[in-house]
């Protein structure tokens, strides 16, 4: 036994290691390619980092601007408008702050040659003379290019139809960044807040922001938008002359005048520092990595038995948890005070949950350190995919509210379930290392080894599902109070009750020992696209009351099932389908239905307790049972 946990060890780990080293190594050639193709790009921009101080970068970056529905830095807007616009928080070795407020600043500067616009897609790289290697394509081809405005008409037709492709959503996207360009992202410059008066009044203009010469701005003292408007060319004027002096100056009075503008619009000093104090740090992206160590030195420390590898384990587990604490603190002080508003905010928070869950059952004898290693796993893929995929998982603080977001029960109902989808989530991860092992070589679910995973999808599935009933309780009592009935049948809430309901047949299934170790690991493999479902697919496919539901804006089930934004989910969904099919279909034609035991069925075994554990024993008739 200590040989196979050598190698399931070494193995799994090697697996992992090996995993990050392609990345990296992919990512690094990657990279050193690009930078030899960007070289003179690189070269245009390459005085910016030494021409504009610190100081100057500074003033500039903690300038207050609407942006997302909520007045926030100019270190973030930069940050979110550079990956929007390029897909990188960091182009031709330049800042994002420093490349925005050069072209927004920098008069003398000509972008028409300057590759900056993403492009994901070869036909649309074909239609902007965009070579294969490339990625970035400049407004100049944008532009000038006729295929891209023929293939615009085609993309509006198709989208009439409702048949809109992503190569469709990318050329709309190429096109509408493209004018924004033109202007040099001078809609960006939203300056002038609200007058006092419309702050106070609870018409839906209270959060208006407006350019300096836009007639929305003219109800402010026309002085304070004279010196406002001076402020804003003196910016321009000494960052394009290179002035860092001039810089601090013009932007400490631009701040000043926008805060005599309306002084309670703006949020506090402390919290433009927390935010980009946040941006810097990026907490979500390192939690991940030192979840990796949690998983890696999880799963020696099941090699090896070394409880200095779990305390290890642990420690990465705890120090993620922390770094990842402090960002959910920052972002609700900065944004709606709500934990979790969104679709990113919630693949964040489950991400969260799985190593939580495995903290929290890290002191159980034999199986704590493969909670680790399973949990702290679970949580760097997710947040891999959340930090990779942002244009789909907008990581920016703000937009929509979670509904009824000044309620108490959005910051406990919430949590709640998505610490449920954690356990859910942690027991399939476990069913993905059991299910060949049990499906080929233990289906009776005797090897010690396997009963540990088996113990840990177990534990998993009842902490999923006491967290999902009182989630279910909980969203019951918000919607008591807030529409007047406990349940109204809305697509997200039935199938929270479905997913409940199905994992409870498979705790029921346990304690009546007629679920096998096959049968168990095969229900909560299958459990994963269930879960997948009620998390994503409802939220996508359906119409219903929740946060970002029906996002499509009002198209049917199979207008948002084949639209290109969900083909993922399908993908996805019907790949675990598949091999759900086909390893039912390897255990029925191998006999296993058919194994020793009265009655034809598989001697039962309660696959989630280890037999050699001294709290339990072995029954004569292979039932494992408490003492």
């Amino acid at each position: 036994m200590a040989n196979r946990k050598l190698l399931f060890g070494f193995g799994t780990f090697a697996l992992l290691v090996g995993l990050v080293v392609i990345i990296c190594l992919i990512g690094a050639y990657s990279g050193y390619r690009r930078v030899e193709r960007e070289q003179d790009q690189r070269d245009k921009f390459a005085a910016l980092n030494t021409e504009i101080s610190a100081e100057a970068l500074d003033a500039v970056a903690n300038l207050p601007m609407m942006y997302k529905e909520r007045v926030q830095p100019f270190d973030s807007i930069a940050r979110s408008k550079l990956r929007q616009v390029s897909g990188s928080r960091k182009l031709y070795g330049v800042p994002a702050t420093a490349l925005m407020a050069e072209m927004l600043f920098n008069d003398a500067f000509d972008w028409q040659d300057t590759p900056l616009f993403h492009v994901a897609h070869e036909v649309n790289k074909e239609r902007l003379g965009v070579a294969s290697v490339d990625s970035l394509a400049s407004l100049g081809q944008i532009k000038g290019s006729l295929p891209l405005m023929e293939a615009m008409g085609e993309a509006r037709d198709r989208a009439m139809d409702g048949a809109s492709t992503k190569v469709d959503d990318e050329v709309f996207t190429l096109l509408g960044l493209g004018e924004e360009a033109k202007q040099r992202f001078r809609s960006l410059l939203l300056f002038v807040p609200p007058t006092q008066a419309q702050y106070n009044s609870e018409t839906p203009d209270y959060l208006d922001w407006h350019l300096v010469d836009d007639a929305g701005a003219a109800g402010h003292d026309p002085k304070l938008l004279a010196r406002m408007g001076e402020d804003l060319s003196a910016l321009r004027k000494n960052w394009t002359a290179r002035n860092n002096a001039g810089i601090v100056a013009a932007a400490k009075g631009l701040r000043a005048t926008i805060t005599e503008m309306s002084p309670v619009s703006l949020p506090s000093q402390a919290d433009f520092d927390l935010e980009r104090r946040f941006n810097r740090v990026q907490p979500f992206v390192y939690a991940g990595w030192l979840f990796f160590g949690t998983a890696a030195f999880g799963i020696f420390a099941f090699a090896f038995g070394k409880k200095w590898l779990k305390w290890g384990a642990f420690a990465f587990a705890v120090a993620g948890l922390g770094l990842m604490a402090w960002g959910f603190y920052a972002r609700t002080v900065l944004g709606f005070q709500v934990t979790i508003t969104n679709l990113y905010e919630s693949m964040v928070a489950t991400a969260a949950g799985l190593t939580l869950i495995g903290v929290g059952c890290s002191f159980l004898p034999r199986v704590g350190s493969v909670f680790l290693a399973i949990g702290g796993l679970g949580s760097w893929v997710l947040l891999l995919i959340v930090d990779a995929f942002s244009v789909k998982f907008d990581p920016g603080i703000g937009g929509t509210i979670a509904v009824l977001a000044n309620n108490v029960w959005v910051h406990i109902h919430v949590p709640v379930v998505m610490l449920a989808y954690s356990a859910f989530a942690l027991a399939f991860l476990a069913s993905l290392l059991a299910l060949p092992w049990s499906l080929f070589s233990d289906r009776k679910g005797r090897d010690p080894d396997l009963k540990i995973i088996l113990k840990v999808s177990t534990i998993a599935v009842d902490v999923g599902c006491v967290l999902m009933f009182a989630g279910l309780i909980l969203g019951g009592i918000w919607a008591y109070d807030s529409w007047g009935r406990f349940w109204g049948w809305d697509p997200k809430e039935t199938w929270a009750l479905i997913l409940f309901l199905y994992y409870m047949v498979i705790v029921h299934g346990r304690f009546t020992n007629w679920l096998n170790a096959f049968w168990t690991n095969w229900l909560l493999f299958l459990g994963g696209n269930m879960l997948l479902w009620t998390y994503y697919g409802t939220n996508e496919l359906l119409a219903g009351l929740h946060s970002y539901a029906n996002s499509a804006g009002g198209a049917g089930f199979w207008d948002n099932f084949v639209h290109e934004r969900n083909r993922w989910f399908v993908w996805t969904t019907l790949g675990m389908g598949g091999i759900s099919f086909l390893s039912l279909c390897a255990y029925l034609m191998t006999g296993g239905a058919k194994r020793a035991h009265p009655g034809g069925a598989e001697r039962p075994v309660d696959a989630g307790i280890e037999a050699d554990d001294p709290d339990f024993t072995d029954e004569p008739n292979g039932l494992v049972r408490p003492n």
